[in-house]
């Protein structure tokens, strides 16, 4: 090579790094000069991948398009570089990859703000028009190149970022406005929390309180208690319980059992008219009488059995059985009524026949008359009233 065609080739060089930055010439244009005498090595060119690079023969090298660069127009540049301008790719807050910026945390795109895509489809122009644009006024095209300070991380739906921190909506709280945040955290008493999907923060109260904030004592706290809460059986009214329907008791603990049985749980048979109090009633339901009663509800006094026995037993609680045993009753408690000694009934019918007298005129004496009777196997005096004249 003449040292005309070398001083040529310097020239192609020079023009190469003057269009591209100063970026050397590609691998594929190799200039060298060996003993006084350049040498130039021309590899095949390659497609510079077409449509975004032509070969251009006069300088041996990748001539790009729009914002492609690198020795096979491989890479591209970001929506707001621009050489002359001095505007670095991503604004200088991201990394831009084949046109895309990755913006560092804290830089991104303000909401509102229109994408490149967006405006390619609506206004329907080329790439190159869109490049045209940005090169233009990058807030303009307002795609995403890192320009606008923002928060490190989506404030979501109920926040909104101002100086880069999320600023929440009432009931809302925490770096991205997703967490609850109730009035005074509760007190004290209680749990903040989500009620119902995309409603603000509530409190939910512990046992005793109530308020928005859980900050009063609760007003069933203030009233009259009833004993054991009525067990979980009745309703507490003004200190006393009005039990439900199979519970009775103060404190509606007891069990109202169905008719014929008994027991905590009503597992029992129950006795008749529950032994009277005169006895044990069994599992079974049949009644073990104290040794003073009998019967099989234990209502008629062993004393007052062979009296009473033919009138109680049909109907234990009829009106004729009860004042059969209640005048049996009483009999048995009168020292002398109902109490039959037959030597003392002797000895009165003698005495009382030794001391028949004839008295005075106009008044009455007693006449003593013998009858031998067999009842009893003894003897009775039958007394009999004479006038005398």
């Amino acid at each position: 090579m003449s040292d005309e065609q070398f001083k040529k080739m310097l020239a192609n060089e020079k023009r190469f790094m003057d269009r591209h930055g100063g970026r050397k010439p590609p691998k594929n244009m190799i200039v060298s000069r060996t003993q006084g005498k350049a040498t130039v090595g021309m590899a095949m060119h390659p497609n510079c991948n077409a449509p975004f690079g032509l070969w251009d023969k006069s300088i041996s090298a990748c001539e790009c398009q729009g914002k492609w660069y690198g020795d096979n127009c491989q890479n591209k540049h970001c929506a707001d570089y621009n050489e002359t301008a001095g505007n670095p790719d991503c604004s200088g807050h991201g990394m831009c990859l084949k046109g895309e910026c990755f913006c560092a945390a804290g830089w991104g795109k303000k909401l509102g703000n229109l994408g490149l895509e967006r405006i390619s489809l609506l206004q329907n122009v080329t790439e190159a028009r869109v490049f045209e644009i940005a090169d233009t006024n990058v807030s303009q095209v307002g795609g995403n190149v890192c320009l606008d300070p923002v928060c490190p991380i989506d404030c979501g739906a109920h926040g909104m970022c101002q100086d880069n921190l999320c600023v929440c909506q009432d009931g809302w709280k925490g770096p991205a406005c997703r967490e609850p945040k109730c009035t005074n955290d509760c007190s004290g008493h209680g749990t903040c929390t989500f009620m119902l999907p995309n409603s603000p923060g509530e409190c939910n109260c512990q046992y005793g309180f109530s308020g928005n904030d859980c900050n009063h004592v609760a007003f069933y706290q203030k009233l009259t208690k009833c004993p054991n809460d009525c067990s979980g059986n009745g309703l507490c009214m003004n200190g006393k319980c009005a039990c439900q329907p199979g519970s009775f008791g103060v404190d509606c603990n007891q069990v109202a059992c169905a008719k014929g049985t008994t027991g905590p749980n009503c597992e029992f048979k129950q006795c008749p008219s529950d032994c009277n109090g005169n006895g044990a009633c069994n599992k079974n339901g049949k009644c073990a009488c104290k040794a003073a009663y009998t019967a099989v509800d234990c209502s008629i006094p062993v004393k007052c059995f062979e009296a009473c026995h033919t009138v109680c037993l049909p109907s234990l609680k009829s009106q004729r059985c009860e004042v059969c045993k209640g005048n049996c009753l009483t009999l048995s408690i009168n020292p002398v009524i109902g109490h039959h000694n037959p030597m003392s009934a002797r000895l009165n019918t003698l005495q009382k026949t030794s001391q028949v007298k004839v008295m005075h005129r106009h008044h009455k004496e007693l006449s003593a008359v013998s009858v031998k009777k067999t009842h009893h196997h003894h003897k009775e005096v039958s007394v009999k009233i004479v006038n005398m004249v």
